[in-house]
């Protein structure tokens, strides 16, 4: 009479390899997805600053009674944005000697990259 190898619980290697090998599908699937909504939310933060900028300049024309001028410069990738307060309203002039928005100097106007 043959006996019976008593069972062991667990998983075999059959099971565990099928399983690494599914979760590395869907992993595959969703990386992609990922970094798409990651895109989204940096230009959806670099909207809101844009905006935020605006009513800020709005505010600070009102408070003092001055022009503000904003420059919004940038190609495809690179962009930026800022905004000068004129001496007195000029017509949308820019007051002399205001300092332009510049990518080239970190944090100053750069929207994207941090500040």
């Amino acid at each position: 009479m043959r006996t019976r190898a008593k069972q062991s619980p667990g998983f075999t290697l059959m099971e565990l390899m099928i399983t690494v090998a599914v979760l590395a599908v869907l992993a595959a699937l969703a990386v992609p997805s990922l970094s798409d909504f990651f895109d989204r939310n940096r230009v959806r933060a670099a909207a809101d600053d844009v905006v935020s900028l605006i009513s800020n300049a709005r505010a600070e024309a009102v408070r003092n009674d001055l022009d503000v001028n904003i420059a919004m410069r940038g190609s495809g990738t690179a962009w930026c944005v800022g905004a000068n307060a004129a001496v007195a309203p000029t017509g949308g002039a820019p007051a002399a000697g205001a300092t332009e928005c510049n990518c080239a100097t970190a944090g100053v106007c750069l929207v994207s990259g941090g500040r």
